[in-house]
């Protein structure tokens, strides 16, 4: 099984390198497409982090759980939404810390149903990134 996985990735890696749609599940392949920083922060360790919008709108994620680039080589994030639960708790007043640096808090993208946080985001629909716990 090992075996299958390391041909998977490599076959990944070798689409990106043609310009071919692919998708990283691992963190240290989805460091060949994103910013340095979010990789350890946003895909390894599970935490609370506010991605910036074009539209003005913060979505709030816990982590990222793959990357992919499609065949426009446009770069897509598959993420897990914040929920409003005990291990990630969304306390209103760190929202207002936070989103009030950007005039957006009635713009906060969260969930409250633990069975759809799921979503896929592009990556140039994406302004800033931010860790919203320690801002």
């Amino acid at each position: 099984m090992e075996q299958n996985e390391d041909f998977e990735r490599g076959r990944q890696k070798h689409n990106l390198h043609k310009g071919l749609p692919c998708r990283f599940t691992e963190s240290i392949d989805a460091e060949l497409v994103l910013p340095a920083w979010f990789v350890p922060a946003m895909m390894v360790s599970c935490g609370g982090f506010g991605l910036l919008l074009t539209t003005g709108k913060m979505l709030l994620i816990e982590k990222i759980n793959a990357v992919s680039v499609d065949i426009n080589q446009e770069i897509l994030l598959d993420v897990r939404l914040v929920t409003n639960n005990p291990k990630i708790l969304v306390k209103e007043e760190n929202i207002k810390r936070f989103c009030g640096h950007f005039n957006i808090s009635n713009s906060v993208i969260f969930t409250t149903d633990n069975s759809c946080n799921i979503a896929t985001i592009k990556t140039s629909c994406i302004v800033g990134a931010f860790d919203i716990h320690g801002s």
